[in-house]
């Protein structure tokens, strides 16, 4: 065999493998990157008890003033949004997004705020059976 044919042969061996391991690289590197990302976020500890008329979310949210944190919902998400200080810059913000196993009315919702917890509590609503027909 020549050199030109042995050189080949090692080039198509290695290719997969250089392959596997640019793979390899940008997965590292793209993770790297949306870890530093959540870890920039500010996190709060929740607890979500579902009973039977009404759900409960509290969120542990000491040192934030009232008038800084916002809740709302989009479709069946329900968003917290909470700054630290008056100015909304984004490293002072900490959030969380809850999904919920239905959607909700505005009227359903009623929001508490004390000594640092805030209280989320949603009426549920009985869900009747619709049966359809088939065609």
């Amino acid at each position: 065999m020549s050199k030109n044919q042995d050189s080949f042969k090692r080039q198509l061996k290695q290719l997969p493998l250089q392959n596997v391991l640019k793979s390899i690289d940008t997965f590292l590197q793209e993770s790297k990157h949306s870890f530093k990302t959540l870890m920039e976020e500010h996190w709060f500890h929740v607890d979500v008890k579902d009973c039977s008329d009404q759900m409960k979310i509290y969120a542990l949210l000491p040192g934030y003033d009232k008038d800084n944190i916002h809740v709302f919902m989009i479709g069946n998400k329900l968003h917290i949004i909470a700054y630290l200080e008056r100015q909304r810059y984004e490293e002072n913000k900490a959030k969380r997004i809850i999904s919920l196993p239905f959607e909700v009315n505005k009227e359903d919702i009623f929001c508490t705020y004390h000594n640092g917890m805030l209280t989320i509590t949603i009426t549920k609503h009985e869900v009747k059976r619709v049966d359809l027909e088939i065609y």
